[in-house]
Parts: structure tokens; sequence; C-alpha cells
């Protein structure tokens, strides 16, 4: 659930890109979602009317081959929030403590009519029951700004229900279900996005499930393009950010890299590295580019730029804990990790 700018037009759910036509995903949108560029550019037309975005979008979808989302958009004066059990309820959706039910559906001739809701045709409903087992609480801001704030409210999330797809029926097992749920607030997204989170680790050196280990990391905050988040691996623990930045005694680097095709699929790689004290923490995550789909959300500003986010839900990869000692490197742990949540976006700065 996306709520943008709601006292802009409270009554009436007002669409910034509506003066473009949208006609689909392509290949240059992948491209567009690494680099920030303007594949959207030349491929909208229309009178260039300039509004602010106004609604609540409520966005549902799939990656991988074939990956779609779906859009419906509800004025914010339908918006409904029961304090007593934290639920929301917008567009016969629910987001509440402990459960998501709702379904979305999106026709061709929506498309053709609207194609501004930059989506998908098909249909999706899910009614979800979670349970937290590893929780921030809301105030427990791992990054907060003036202009931004985000806390992951879910670190490691199991899920149970059923979710139907274009009218194919999936059932959703708690043990095999490995998710996170996180809230973001603020005046505007950061120029870029960087996320990954998984709960499902195996110690390489043991063999064994590491119960209890999780990851969840968000970005890039600040001027310092800093990430925040927990990482969690056995005995050790990281927590990144905090309300002021990047915290201090703390090194953090990252990135995302396109590795080029060879043999195999096209593929993403994140890395993070961090110091802390005298221990070292190196975790690498490659995703193949075939079973991500790029998202998009409208920014708050007045300027139609987009926020297209590149993302999959079956990273792989592996993490190392070593301990320093003198000038050597000890290493203390090494992991492997599954159906990891991994994300990169950047701004369309095409609108300007």
């Amino acid at each position: 659930m996306y709520l943008v700018n709601p006292s802009v037009s409270p009554n009436v759910a007002v669409i910034a890109q509506k003066t473009r036509t949208f006609v689909g995903e392509t290949e240059a949108d992948v491209q567009n979602a690494l680099v920030g560029g303007s594949s959207y550019g030349g491929r909208y037309s229309g009178q260039d009317i300039v509004v602010k975005p106004s609604y609540v979008l409520i966005k549902a979808g799939v990656f991988g081959a074939g990956g779609k989302q779906m859009n419906s958009f509800v004025a914010s004066s339908h918006l409904d929030y029961t304090r007593s059990s934290a639920s929301f309820r917008a567009g016969g959706c629910e987001f509440s403590a402990e459960a998501l039910v709702g379904s979305v559906s999106v026709s061709a001739s929506d498309i053709r009519v609207r194609p501004e809701i930059l989506c998908n045709e098909g249909t999706m409903e899910w009614d979800l029951r979670y349970d937290r087992k590893e929780m921030c609480r809301e105030q427990e801001v791992l990054f907060g700004n003036s202009m931004y704030s985000w806390v992951p409210l879910g670190i490691g999330t199991m899920f149970s229900g059923r979710v139907v797809l274009d009218g194919e029926e999936y059932s959703v097992e708690p043990m095999k279900s490995f998710g996170f749920i996180d809230k973001s607030w603020g005046q505007k997204f950061g120029d870029s996005y960087f996320h990954l989170s998984s709960g499902r680790i195996t110690s390489i050196i043991t063999g064994k499930p590491l119960e209890k280990s999780f990851f969840s990391v968000d970005g890039e905050f600040g001027s310092k393009k800093c990430l925040s988040g927990v990482i969690s691996i056995g005995e050790w623990k990281f927590k990144l950010g905090g309300l002021l930045g990047c915290m201090g005694g703390m090194k953090e680097r990252h990135d995302c890299i396109q590795v080029p095709a060879n043999e195999s699929a096209e593929k993403l790689h994140w890395t993070i590295c961090v110091e802390q004290g005298n221990t070292v923490l190196d975790l690498d995550v490659f995703c193949d580019t075939s079973e991500m789909f790029v998202r998009s959300y409208e920014l708050p500003q007045r300027n139609r730029e987009l926020m297209q986010i590149l993302g999959g839900g079956t990273g792989v990869g592996e993490i190392r804990i070593y301990k320093k000692v003198g000038g050597n490197l000890e290493l203390l742990e090494h992991a492997k990790f599954v159906d990891t949540i991994c994300e990169f976006g950047q701004n369309d700065t095409s609108a300007q």
C-alpha cells in the first residue's frame, strides 16, 4: 500500500502520469531501472500538464519471467485506519497487524482507457495471515531524517493462507515462507534504492540451518548513501544506520552491479561489507535478471518522476564473518542463503 499526498486531492485519485501514454515494459525499462535513464521519455505522449499525485495505491504482482504488477488507485479519503487493531482498509483491501486480505483486478480495457495506471492486465486475490518472528517496534526507526524514515516491522515473517493469480490458486505454507514486512514514510524517496532481505540461511561449515538468523537492509539514505537494517547470523549481530545516518564506529560499503552474461543468464550482483570493531562481514547476492521485474512508483513531488525498482525473490548468495587477528582474517562463519528478496532502483528523471 502506497499513500502519497493525501491532502492534495482527498476525494479524487489524481495520477500525475495521466498526460502520458504507457505502452508496456521492455528490456529498455530494465536498463532504465539500473541507471535511472530515460527509456520512458520517448514512449509517452500527450499534453504536458504537471500535477502532484494524490491517492492510495494498492500494488500486487509477481516477479520472474512473465512477471506483472496490477495497480488499484483509491481516493485518500476512502482510507480507513482503526487504531485498536492497527488496521488500514482501502479499495476492499485490509492491511492489519496480523493479516493481509484483498484483491486487485485490471482488464485490458482498463489499460486502454487509463494507460497512466502503469501496470499490466491481470487479477490477484490474497488472504494471508502472518507471524512476525523477528521484529522491530514501531519506535525503532533504523533510519530517519526530515525527508525519509524506514523501519522493518517484521524482519523475519512467516505467512500462511492462499493467493489466487489469474484464476490459479496457490497455498502459502508457513515453514516454506521467508518474508518480511516494512514501513517507510517521508517527503520523498532517495535518488536510488537498495534492498536485500532473507531468512533462509544455512551454515556451510556445519551444514545446519542457522536458527533465528536473518538480514534485512534498505537504502540508500542521506548524503553518504548509507544502508540501514539488521544482519543477525548466529551469535553475530550487526545494526546498520541510525537516526543521524551511519552509526559511529562502523564502516559499511555496498554496491549493485550488472554481471555480463556468459554461459549462464545475465545477473545482478549485490555486495555489502561491514567492519564493526575487530569483526568483518562480507555478503554477496546474485539474482538472474530474467527472474526479476520492474515496478514503478510516482514520486510525491510535482515533476512526474518515477522510482523504478527492479526486484526479485529468488536471490542466492553467501555470507562470511571474519575476526581480525593481527594483519590476518580468521573465518568465524560461512553461510549460504536462498529465496532472497533483492531490489535495486533509480529515479526516472526523463520527465524533467
